[in-house]
């Protein structure tokens, strides 16, 4: 990274996020299409102005909630229907959990 602001970007962890959105701002971090928020944005489910994140839509708060798990097996559900893989709420730090996704593409690629 050649600025500060890059540089800030590429180690701001990506939580309270689901796999799908993970991987969507992961690729976003990855090809410099990433925008830091301005504003603090208004969370989905609880309607309150505490994002403060870029290309989150749930609050940390409503992550944690009853709420967000149904709204996270609705889109599972919209998920499968379209033949998307599934969706699940990613609460690790950004490093484990990539370390994480490369043993499971390492153990599923054999068979």
């Amino acid at each position: 990274p050649k600025s500060k602001k890059t540089d800030r970007i590429l180690s701001s962890p990506n939580r309270h996020v689901c796999q799908r959105c993970y991987d969507k701002i992961e690729w976003r971090k990855q090809y410099r299409k990433y925008k830091p928020r301005t504003q603090p944005g208004k969370c989905n489910l609880c309607q309150k102005r505490n994002l403060l994140a870029a290309y989150h839509t749930i609050c940390k708060a409503c992550t944690t909630s009853n709420k967000a798990k149904r709204h996270m097996v609705e889109k599972q559900i919209q998920d499968q229907a379209l033949g998307e893989r599934k969706s699940t709420l990613v609460i690790v730090e950004g490093a484990q959990q990539q370390q994480q996704q490369q043993q499971d593409g390492q153990e599923q690629e054999p068979t």
